[in-house]
């Protein structure tokens, strides 16, 4: 019974971690065009939703997701739990490491200089790829998840 209520959890956990980041692509190429109070306001609002929602149910799926292993007695070398875990912390690594400074510095220039700056257009563009390349890795765990092949 804990299992499943276990299980629950990590799929809810995984709706709103991947949900979340889905939409910032969304949001941020809306407030481009708007403007750059808007644009502004759309990356500080992308920053929030990753710092206080996804990038800590993206944790909680981890420690769930690990828990999950530890009850079903499911060997950890499986392959698709393996790779999925791996994928899960390279990603995790990818958004703490690049996908995070790259839109915290997006928004220092972007106010500072504004969106014309050909700096924050190379960011722009840097967390555009990151975002993609995390989005995709996503899918595949969720494909790993769902399917599991042996």
């Amino acid at each position: 019974m804990l299992y499943l209520w276990l299980k629950t959890f990590h799929v809810l956990l995984a709706i709103v971690a991947v949900g979340f980041s889905i939409s910032y692509g969304l949001i941020i190429g809306r407030a481009r065009r708007a403007g750059r109070v808007e644009l502004t306001f759309a990356l500080k609002t992308v920053q929030a939703m990753g710092d206080y929602v996804a990038n800590p149910a993206f944790i909680l799926l981890f420690v769930t997701g690990f828990g999950m292993i530890r009850m079903s007695g499911l060997p950890i070398g499986t392959r698709w739990v393996h790779l999925s875990m791996a994928l899960l912390l390279l990603a995790m690594g990818l958004g703490f490491g690049v996908a995070g400074p790259t839109l915290r510095n997006q928004i220092s220039i972007l106010e500072a200089r504004g969106p014309e700056d050909p700096e924050f257009q190379s960011l722009s563009k840097r967390g555009a790829i990151v975002g993609g390349i995390l989005g995709l890795m996503s899918l595949v765990v969720i494909y790993l998840m769902v399917h599991k092949p042996s």
